[in-house]
């Protein structure tokens, strides 16, 4: 995946098993399908399930992102995150996840406590 977006000027960037590749504009069109088809090739030869469902190709231009899948301005959601073409926030979802968990933790440690008990995991 590298080598195919450092041929064409681009970043990749990955965590765990979630990939993104950003590439500049190109005025052909085909470049961007060309590079779809070998990312899919890739993923077939080293049998990478990619979830087709959860592939989106963005256009961002003058702050704004474009789903080319559905021609929808709107967002890019990634790891967590959403980009709107001019501000980076935490997915709503991402900030429940994370006060639930802090709230289990801390009633844990206040359980501990009670008990006499005052190591904590």
């Amino acid at each position: 995946m590298k080598q195919i977006v450092d041929n064409h000027f681009g970043i990749y960037r990955r965590y765990s098993d979630d990939f993104i590749l950003i590439l500049p504009i190109r005025k052909d069109i085909n470049e961007y399908l060309y590079i779809e088809n070998e990312v899919k090739y890739l993923g077939e030869n080293y049998k990478i399930d990619i979830k087709y469902k959860k592939t989106n190709t963005f256009l961002y231009n003058n702050y704004e992102i474009v789903n080319l899948n559905t021609e929808n301005i709107g967002q890019m959601d990634y790891l967590g995150f959403n980009f709107d073409g001019r501000n980076v926030r935490m997915r709503s979802k991402s900030v429940y996840k994370f006060y639930r968990k802090a709230k289990r933790l801390i009633s844990y440690a206040q359980n501990r406590k009670t008990i006499g008990n005052d190591t904590l995991p």
